[in-house]
């Protein structure tokens, strides 16, 4: 299975963009499932404020774990992951014209299907592209 679809998988069991995305990003590699799952569990939903969306928020976490800082290289890992989540972001936006969960589910009808699915496997594909 694709990450992008194990992400989607993930979410289909219930968890919240974020989750789904970090877990899929890090499987088998820097980070556990139930470690994922409990760091992104209160990104869901934009930060359950509408702010920035899960999936681009799971997404970034999953760049940082790919740079862990370590004490003798703290400014150049910075500067690494900055550089990626600045990219990360320009990328989901110029794809979907938002970051903000609200301007993305806007005009959405109730009931109607909602378009996470496909920011959850752009973002996780964004975030492997730059791990």
């Amino acid at each position: 299975m694709k990450p992008e679809e194990l992400a989607n998988a993930y979410h289909d069991k219930g968890f919240n963009c974020a989750q789904s995305v970090l877990a899929a990003c890090c499987a088998g590699k820097c980070m556990d499932e139930g470690t994922a799952y409990a760091v992104a569990s209160c990104f869901g939903g934009g930060m359950r404020t509408g702010g920035v969306c899960g999936a681009v928020t799971g997404a970034l976490m999953a760049i940082g774990t790919a740079h862990p800082l370590g004490a003798a290289d703290i400014a150049e890992t910075r500067r690494i992951t900055s550089e990626k989540a600045v990219e990360l972001q320009r990328r989901f936006e110029e794809e979907f014209g938002a970051l903000d969960c609200r301007d993305l589910l806007a005009g959405i009808e109730p009931g109607a299907p909602r378009p996470c699915p496909r920011f959850i496997g752009a973002a996780c594909r964004m975030a492997l592209e730059l791990m």
